[in-house]
C-alpha cells in the first residue's frame, strides 16, 4: 500500500479509503502453526517438564487468576492477609456527646 502511495504521490490513509470504496477492505494475514526446529522442541520440553515439577512442590494454578480472556499469574504470599487497625465502639459515641448543646 505505501509503495502504491508513493507511487501515485497521494497519502497512505487516502490510498486505504480508495481501497475500500472499491470493496477492498485491508485483512491481517492468518497465523499458521509452523514446525519447530529440534532445539526448540527440546527447551519447550525442558520447560514444560520443570513446571510440572514444580507444580508438584508448588501448584502452579494457584497462582493464577483469570479476568476476561487473559490469564494473569500472581504472587500473593507476602499480602496473604490484611490486619486492619480496630475502631473502638467510644469512638463513636464520644463524637455523639462531644458537641454542646444549647437548650
Amino acid at each position: 500500500m505505501r509503495e502504491f502511495a508513493v507511487k501515485s504521490n497521494s497519502s497512505h490513509p487516502k490510498v486505504l479509503d480508495h481501497f475500500k470504496q472499491f470493496g477492498k477492505p485491508k485483512h491481517l494475514d492468518k497465523r499458521v502453526p509452523h514446525e519447530l526446529r529440534e532445539n526448540r522442541k527440546v527447551r519447550c520440553y525442558e520447560v514444560c517438564s520443570a513446571l510440572v515439577l514444580c507444580d508438584n512442590t508448588d501448584p502452579f494454578f494457584d497462582h493464577i487468576g483469570t479476568c476476561d480472556i487473559k490469564w494473569i499469574v500472581y504472587n500473593n504470599r507476602r499480602h496473604s492477609a490484611q490486619w486492619p487497625r480496630q475502631v473502638s465502639t467510644n469512638t463513636s459515641q464520644s463524637r455523639r456527646w462531644s458537641k454542646e448543646r444549647i437548650c
